[in-house]
């Protein structure tokens, strides 16, 4: 996820600024400085999208020209210490497409600056970030004179620019505006962008810190060289105001913390404190937060949890709602009817008790189901009972892909949770009595977006079933609420893998699911399923041989390449298309912009969709085989066998499918799978990778990623679950898994009367 972030400021020349320099290095061009008589050249400036100039209805076209724009402004203004014009910086999503960036941020201009007069000079660059990824962001120059009688008059008055340049609180304003036009434009497209994009500041938050500056390659030199630096030097002052604010109120490091998980230990506090202020602070600080913090509990390896009484109280009011759900019986169906409905279908034994269980609950059920146990089947049956009952059913996930999944697997509609978020803030798409909502992959969902929803089903009557496994990517934001409900309230199960073909696979998927990943690699280690490869290069071609082998023996069906990072991705991608072409199985190359570059597309490709579109009915992450390019215009199979038309200068979304990232893959079946393990894998990312295929699996890693075979089982098999304040509490409810007997209609009398349910009125 990127950060939000809008700064504006004013170029001038008493700062030795130039309006035409400064448009020639944003917009990466070359363009001639006439008062200062030199070419200013910026053309080898490799981070440059895009650029162009907005300029209001009935503008002459010169002020299109940068060139001849800019050197005007310089023109008009005479005095040494002048003012020349106003810039905007500001992030763009880092989960657009450069397409969407481009459209959000013209937009954006057009209706919010264009449409009061102003000239904007846009650039849109893509970096690279200090974390190693995307860095999308633009520029917005504008002019501070009014264009009037063809020239650049007097400065913009208060009334024109309604108290704009110089005054902080219309900037805010502002910077209020921008993040609520992308917010709600990133619900448009089904995308969370997560808490970090907010335009409030660390204050606004709570978060009484300043951002503090990253210290760059060739300041870090100076530093080893020269023991200094200016930059150096300003991010020790910054690290020393701020550690003086969290001297005075050292809540800001427990605040900050429980922003991306719901508990910390004393590690994690002393981590983000040593990075926010001076040696000399540090022990001090850390003793003030310590002493405000709520002790919780020992984890099993007996670390001390620690969290603050705002989360403790949200996790607690959700935990609540939970529970109210569960005793309320708005939907209930009786269970003896619904066994006999399906009956009548070609469910399990299991999947039948766990759909009996889930239309008999109250008003909020949940289902643990492992990876290819067949969910997304008795859903859909569980879907139809509803629907002949007089029900509303709709679906809910957190990622596009998933969604589609649901949709595919079971015939629910189903939307992004975003989506669904968006729709309620606006006053549509309520919930009502009628109305069942079943939310999967559930696992991801952290507690501030789990206890929104609950809250708004809660109010409304509707139900809500949650499905997931825990085990397998866990939520992104604080909290494993999904966990954390399901243990608290009951949960159907289904444990009986029916996705692999293969005895002994099946067993490797319950031994990932439970736990036991040593077991599972072992398995298929044995089979000769795990190869080693002498570098992470070696391992790229390594895997390539074992998907092309496959393919040479005649083994039809689907096939993906999994990674962890998007480098691997891409490598394994270009890796595979070599392979392809050297084999006649592609057509003529095409150049084609997309979103994450240009790149050759050719018929035969496989392609992967990087964006939610309803028009085309496509998710982020749907699959499928390019058939045909004509004209810009790009037909794609998808795997659920649809054709879909991509116009390239619509939608540019799209880039190779031969590999994916396991957290796309979440959620699909392919018949087999080829796997680039590293260091960076925990249990989860193993469960996941590992549990994707019906026929084979096979498993690669470079063989200096880890030291022995017993090296890479203790690193797969890590720990990484997130946690919930209530995990610590003495008096947390033991997990209720519901046993076969629960769950068969008489079970489901006596487990109500037990729990003190509204009675059914039938004889027990």
């Amino acid at each position: 996820m990127g950060a939000f972030h809008f700064t504006a400021k004013i170029l001038k020349r008493s700062a030795g600024q130039s309006a035409v320099r400064s448009a020639a290095y944003r917009s990466g061009s070359k363009l001639f400085d006439e008062r200062a008589g030199k070419t200013e050249n910026y053309t080898r400036k490799n981070d440059v999208v895009r650029a162009d100039i907005l300029a209001p209805e009935g503008s002459p076209l010169w002020l299109f020209d940068r060139e001849r724009l800019w050197n005007a402004v310089e023109a008009r203004e005479n005095r040494r210490d002048a003012q020349l014009a106003q810039e905007f910086e500001i992030n763009l999503p880092r989960e657009f497409s450069d397409e969407e960036n481009w459209r959000l941020v013209t937009d954006f201009a057009k209706s919010r600056l264009v449409s009061d007069g102003r000239i904007c000079d846009i650039a849109f660059h893509k970096g690279r970030a200090t974390d190693g990824g995307d860095h999308p962001h633009a520029h917005i120059m504008m002019p501070l004179r009014v264009f009037r009688d063809g020239t650049f008059a007097e400065k913009h008055s208060a009334v024109d620019w309604r108290n704009f340049f110089g005054r902080t609180d219309t900037v805010s304003a502002l910077r209020v505006d921008w993040c609520e036009f992308s917010r709600a434009r990133a619900a448009e497209l089904g995308i969370d962008l997560g808490p970090d994009w907010d335009h409030r500041s660390y204050i606004d938050r709570g978060v009484d810190i300043e951002g503090q500056p990253k210290i760059g390659g060739a300041a870090a030199r100076m530093k080893r060289e020269y023991g200094t630096s200016e930059r150096t030097e300003e991010v020790l002052a910054t690290m020393r105001r701020n550690g003086e604010r969290l001297l005075a109120d050292p809540s800001i490091a427990l605040l900050a913390l429980t922003n991306r998980q719901s508990t910390f230990t004393e590690q994690d506090l002393a981590r983000w404190v040593h990075k926010h202020c001076v040696d000399e602070q540090y022990a001090e600080i850390v003793a003030g937060a310590r002493a405000q913090a709520i002790a919780l509990g020992k984890d099993d390896r007996g670390q001390l949890h620690f969290s603050t009484q705002d989360m403790i109280v949200l996790e607690g009011q959700m935990m609540e709602t939970a529970s109210v759900m569960e005793k309320r019986l708005n939907h209930y169906i009786d269970p003896r009817l619904a066994d006999r409905a399906f009956t009548k279908s070609d469910l399990s034994e299991e999947q039948r008790l766990a759909a009996v269980q889930i239309v008999s609950d109250g008003d909020l059920s949940c289902l643990v189901g492992y990876a290819g146990a067949g969910k997304s089947t008795m859903l859909g049956e569980v879907r139809q009972l509803y629907e002949k009952d007089g029900y509303r059913v709709h679906g809910a996930a957190l990622s596009g892909i998933a969604a589609e999944n649901l949709e595919q697997g079971s015939g629910i509609a189903a939307r992004t949770l975003a989506s669904w978020s968006y729709a309620w803030s606006d006053g549509r798409d309520l919930l009502g009595k009628k109305d069942i909502l079943i939310i999967d992959e559930a696992g991801m969902i952290g507690s501030r977006q789990m206890a929104e929803v609950l809250d708004r089903a809660q109010r409304a009557s509707a139900k809500v079933i949650l499905v997931g496994d825990p085990e397998q990517l866990q939520a992104i934001e604080a909290g494993a609420s999904f966990r954390a409900i399901q243990e608290r309230t009951g949960a159907a199960e289904l444990t009986q893998i029916r996705r692999q073909e293969t005895g002994w696979q099946r067993e490797a998927t319950r031994e990932l699911a439970t736990g036991e990943t040593k077991k599972a690699l072992g398995r298929y280690r044995s089979e000769g399923h795990i190869e080693s490869a002498i570098d992470q290069n070696a391992a790229h071609q390594l895997l390539i041989e074992k998907w092309r082998t496959e393919e040479k023996a005649d083994l039809i069906g689907s096939r993906i390449m999994l990674a962890h990072t998007r480098a691997d991705v891409e490598a394994l991608n270009l890796l595979a298309r070599e392979d392809e072409r050297e084999r006649g199985k592609l057509g003529r190359d095409f150049q084609i912009q997309t979103g994450r570059g240009e790149r050759s597309f050719a018929e035969g490709d496989r392609l992967v969709f990087l964006r939610n579109d309803r028009e085309m009915n496509v998710r982020n992450g749907t699959l499928g085989t390019l058939s045909k390019v004509k004209g810009g215009v790009l037909t794609v199979e998808t795997d659920d066998g649809r054709a879909v038309s991509i116009d390239t200068g619509r939608y540019r979304d799209i880039d190779h499918g031969y590999a994916v990232t396991i957290h796309k893959a979440q959620g699909i079946t392919v018949d087999r799978s080829f796997v680039l393990v590293t260091d960076a894998f925990d249990r989860h990312l193993t469960y996941v990778a590992l549990s994707r295929h019906r026929k084979s699996v096979d498993v690669v890693y470079a063989g200096d990623s880890f030291k022995s075979d017993a090296h890479m089982d203790r690193m797969l098999s890590r720990e990484r679950s997130k946690d919930v304040t209530s995990d610590y509490s003495s008096d947390a409810a033991e997990i209720r898994y519901l046993s076969p007997e629960d769950v068969t209609p008489a079970g489901i009398f006596k487990r109500r009367e037990r729990d003190g349910g509204r009675s059914t009125g039938f004889e027990r």
